[in-house]
């Protein structure tokens, strides 16, 4: 066998057992020589003109020369020896007389001294290669090889086809190429068998045209592998013993050359697929086979190959043009298209995984399992069926007009590659078929570029994931079930859609919905029932309801394109019973049609005017649009619930927690109003109270959440005021200031508020328009064009909570109403908390202060229906380093820096059982609207500068003075405001009206500087009490009124 060949030269060692006979071997150490009457048989080292012979140990062992005679033409003897032996040659091969081209086997051994020499006869100029094999001790084989020329060497050699695009059928040639042109008397020959060890081959000989030369190795009929080689040699086809009669060779450096013959059958000519004569073979491709079209072929009849290849130049029509038949590619085959696929109306079936190689435009496809990867260049125009256990590795096909991805009947499929998540890759058609379809967690959305359609007892679900969400451009036939998982569903592109609901569940339920089309004109047209759980925007395009719309309570709409026909948007009341402040975003609704869901009462005819009963007192009110204050006689209860609610105008209603006293299971939580129409147009501008001050109840008219900044006001103090039954406190938002907790004057559909006239108020007006809206359903905040100083004050305690916020800046006042500041409303609950500040006899949620290097100090009204212990903190605090806020407790005389930080536990004493136990009507006709001071006086927040006084000199003061005390009156505790110019004993002491000293706040040596102390008075009786201050020979007295 032909392998790695190693070229070694070496001499015969000689082995001397004593007296013994010299016995030959031949070593590598030592070689072999072969002297001869050539050269006289000269014994010299070098044997002149003896000849070596080159060791291969390639295949058999053997030695090899090769010389041209260059003596007379005729007979001569010569040795095959090793070394020598005194003058003689030992370690002999003789005796033999040889004929060229003849191998001689068994050729004798000879002990030292043989008599007889080998004899051959020799043609002067001649060539002759010697081949000797290696057999040690024993006879051996030795064959001499004439050629008239130098023998040639194998220079190259190629094949075709090449290794790798050898079919079945398909015969081999083999291109040989040589140092020369080979003598008539050298013979080439291709050496070929399927067995990598040459236990059994065959030969093809070479056929030369000057130094290149060509032969056949036969076509095989079944897949195989072929190993071959090339040598030359002087016998006609020999047929054993190649190693012998070998001259040279070229077996791909040792390695020898092969080709794999694939199981393809190939065509040999032009025709339809079920003629015999269109195969080389002579019959059609039996399943299973590899094909490889080499000819233009037309599919007329199904068929199923392992593997399928077109060559270049070659067409393949996937129909005949009369009928669509199908081509199957067995499990773990491929498709290698190098020439032109044309796919008619034909089909292509994978029966499990597979590969395409090459550019294909496909018809059909149908995945029936596994996993097929379509390449870089697959496109698809037909259908593209998936069934249970398929899928597609790394590249689907891409997707041409009028195709259609598939998911067949039966499967359980989670959405992976076969629906590409970049738009312009996606599929035109989704089709859902009896089966289950999952995007799983991925957080990429998916297009499709026309339509889905979602057949009985097929599902998709879209992803648990953000991101997950599904782009449809066309029409929506739901016969199955979706579900949207939280994630959203945008109708987007152009032209018009139409989403249908053609059986299975009887509502397409998604939470959020994104209309955003080419054209203001591109519809969507519902012909489903569609409920819209969190978000319905529309930023362009026009959406038909058909009345089959319903938009959730809790759910925002924003709407910058436009809505034909009437849908429906529902509010959902939570928490318990208690007041809440409505309004209706659709025109011509009634109170008793949108109150319908929950309790009313006090109805003049509850039969003809709606209502349960008309019994007991209204629990539905409207506010006075030409009341002068802020008294509880301003709300009217409406008896009447027949009448329609006016845009943009807000109401109260008390809900119940029972909706059916009749009824013992009547308590559901929680209520769900809602109503069915047209939003209200844009340009509403509810009329509003025009007396000086006045207070007008308005509502949000749209169904979208509207931002108060964008509201249109004029002669309005530009605040609004939102009752918050959650938490049973009011939620105020100035504008002017962006502060409050109505986070960023947000306020959203349903919800009715209060806003105030200005002083004076000549012409109110409220409009609300387009701009009033929030667009684009994610709203970022508010830019500020200010830094602003600020603090919130939170209490809690007891399941009860208030906040106010006090903001600092030049166009503050501590003493009357100005832009920024909002009012404390009194609780519409019976259980809440108070917090606010007191400027002058007014309580304010949000206090705008003077930021000045003045100090101040103001009442802190804190008050809630339950006892018990309250903390009170800063939430939000942003005040410059230049300033300071204190906190006093005067009953209890402490005093504490207000920071990030702060916390204060106050205890509160319980009110009477009376107080706590008015029913909730009642005391909406006790109660003011405004929220009235405690005149407790028990809390104070003092603002300063830190640069002004403070309970420490701060500065030198240049007057030696007594300020009056704040509050004053007072109730139970005050606080006194002293300088002294100089350092020195200082005494503040409080006389009654008889003279007598009660009490001495301050005895002792002061620094120059400014102070505050406070004064407790629980222990006084209420009357006119004094302060006197005395700093040497300095004196000053004050008057102030405790009232208890």
């Amino acid at each position: 066998m032909k392998k790695t060949i190693r070229l070694l030269t070496g001499t015969l060692s000689v082995l001397l057992l004593g007296s013994m006979t010299v016995l030959g071997q031949i070593n590598n150490s030592d070689g072999l020589r072969m002297p001869g009457d050539w050269n006289g048989f000269s014994n010299s080292n070098g044997m002149g003109g003896d000849f070596d012979l080159t060791n291969i140990e390639s295949g058999n062992e053997r030695w090899i020369t090769t010389f041209q005679f260059t003596g007379t033409t005729g007979s001569q003897n010569f040795k095959f020896a090793s070394t020598s032996f005194g003058n003689d040659w030992g370690n002999q091969w003789a005796e033999t007389a040889f004929t060229s081209t003849d191998a001689f086997f068994n050729v004798t051994y000879t002990t030292d001294g043989g008599s007889a020499n080998n004899t051959i006869s020799l043609t002067n100029s001649n060539w002759y290669t010697v081949v000797f094999d290696d057999n040690g001790y024993a006879n051996t084989n030795v064959i001499f090889m004439e050629t008239s020329s130098e023998p040639v060497t194998v220079d190259n050699i190629t094949q075709s086809p090449t290794s790798g695009n050898v079919d079945l059928n398909e015969a081999v040639t083999v291109t040989v190429t040589t140092s020369s042109e080979p003598s008539a008397e050298e013979n080439i020959y291709v050496r070929y068998s399927e067995d990598a060890t040459f236990s059994s081959s065959s030969l093809s000989e070479v056929t030369f045209s000057s130094t290149t030369g060509t032969a056949t190795i036969p076509a095989k009929s079944s897949a195989t592998t072929i190993y071959y080689y090339v040598f030359s040699t002087t016998l006609d086809n020999p047929s054993s013993d190649y190693d012998l009669v070998t001259i040279n060779l070229n077996n791909n450096s040792g390695n020898n050359y092969s080709y794999a013959v694939s199981d393809y059958v190939t065509t040999t000519q032009s025709g339809d697929w079920s003629a015999t004569n269109t195969w080389a073979s002579g019959s059609v491709p039996a399943s299973g086979n590899a094909v490889r079209i080499e000819h233009d072929v037309n599919l007329n009849q199904d068929a199923t190959v392992s593997d399928f290849a077109i060559s270049s130049g070659a067409t393949f029509t996937a129909s005949d043009g009369s009928s669509a038949y199908t081509l199957t590619i067995a499990d773990g085959g491929s498709i290698t298209n190098d020439g032109v696929f044309a796919s008619s109306d034909g089909k292509v079936n994978f029966a499990g995984s597979g590969m395409i190689t090459g550019t294909i435009s496909f018809n059909d496809v149908d995945l029936s399992s596994g996993g097929v990867n379509f390449g870089s260049n697959s496109t698809l125009t037909g259908s593209f069926r998936l069934f249970s256990g398929a899928s597609v590795n790394t590249n689907p096909p891409t997707y041409d007009t009028g195709s259609t991805l598939v998911y067949e009947t039966g499967g359980e499929y989670g959405v992976n590659n076969e629906w590409p998540t970049v738009e312009a890759d996606a599929p035109e058609n989704v089709r859902i078929v009896n089966s289950d379809v999952n995007f799983g967690s991925s957080g990429a959305g998916r297009y499709i570029n026309e339509s889905l359609t979602i057949e009985e007892n097929g599902s998709l679900a879209l992803s648990t994931s953000s991101g997950g969400d599904l782009y449809l451009k066309g029409n929506w036939s739901n016969a199955g079930t979706f579900t949207a998982n939280n994630r959203a569903v945008f109708f987007v592109g152009t032209g018009n859609q139409e989403v249908v609901n053609t059986g299975g569940s009887a509502l397409i339920e998604i939470p959020y919905v994104i209309i955003n089309k080419g054209n203001p004109s591109d519809e969507i047209r519902l012909n489903a029932n569609m409920e819209i759980a969190n978000s319905l925007q529309i930023d362009q395009g026009t959406l038909v309801t058909n009345n089959g719309l319903t938009v959730n309570s809790g759910a925002s709409f924003t709407n910058s394109g436009t809505i034909t026909g009437t849908f429906t948007f529902q509010r959902e009341l939570t928490g318990s019973a208690g007041y809440r402040l409505l309004s209706v975003p659709f025109s011509s609704i009634t109170y008793d049609s949108f109150l319908d869901p929950i309790w009313t009462q006090g109805q003049s005819d509850s039969e003809a005017n709606g209502g349960d009963t008309n019994e007991g007192d209204s629990n539905v009110f409207t506010w006075d649009k030409t009341s002068t204050d802020d008294a509880n006689t301003n709300w009217s209860g409406v008896t009447d619930l027949s009448g329609t609610i006016n845009a943009g105008n807000g109401f109260l209603v008390y809900v119940y927690e029972d909706d059916n006293y009749s009824d013992p299971d009547g308590i559901v939580w929680p209520k769900t109003l809602s109503v069915t129409g047209n939003e209200n147009s844009v340009d509403t501008s509810p009329d509003l109270n025009t007396n000086v001050d006045g207070f007008t109840l308005v509502g949000n008219p749209f169904a979208s959440t509207i931002d108060f900044d964008n509201v249109e006001k004029t002669d309005l103090t530009n605040v609004a005021y939102v009752w918050d039954p959650g938490t049973s406190q009011w939620l105020t938002y100035p504008q002017q200031t962006g502060l409050g907790d109505l986070t960023d004057g947000l306020i959203s559909p349903f919800q009715g508020f209060f806003v105030q006239n200005n002083d004076p108020a000549p012409a109110p007006a409220i409009t609300f328009d387009a701009d009033s809206k929030v667009t684009g359903g994610d709203f970022k905040g508010k830019a500020q064009n200010e830094q602003k100083t600020f603090v919130r004050l939170a209490l809690n305690g007891n399941d009860l909570s208030n906040s106010m916020w006090l903001q600092l800046s030049e166009n503050g006042s501590t003493q009357e109403q100005v832009a920024g500041d909002a009012l404390e409303f009194e609780a519409l609950s019976a259980n809440f908390a108070k917090l606010a500040l007191q400027k002058e006899n007014t309580l304010f949620d949000i206090a705008h202060l003077p930021f000045t290097e003045s100090s101040f100090e103001l009442p802190l009204a804190i008050d809630a229906s339950a006892a018990g212990t309250y903390t009170l903190s800063a939430t939000d605090f942003q005040i410059p380093e230049s300033h300071e806020l204190l906190f006093h407790d005067y009953e209890t005389g402490a005093s504490e820096v207000i920071n990030e930080n702060f916390s204060y536990e106050i205890e509160i004493d319980a009110k009477s059982e009376k107080a706590q136990n008015v029913p909730p009507l009642q005391r909406l006709k006790e109660v003011p609207m405004l929220a009235k001071s405690t005149n407790s006086n028990q809390y104070g927040i003092t603002v300063r500068s830190k640069t002004s006084v403070s309970n420490e000199p701060v500065n030198n003061p240049q007057a030696f003075t007594l300020e009056q005390n704040y509050p004053n009156p007072f109730n139970p505790t005050t606080s006194i405001q002293y300088s002294v110019a100089k350092a020195g004993d200082v005494q503040l002491s409080i006389y009654n009206v008889m003279g007598q000293q009660v009490e001495t706040l301050v005895s002792g040596n002061k620094s120059a500087g400014s102070y505050r102390v406070s004064w407790n008075a629980a222990n006084m009786a209420s009357g006119i009490y004094y302060y006197r201050l005395q700093a040497g020979n300095e004196v000053i007295t004050r008057q102030m009124t405790l009232i208890k």
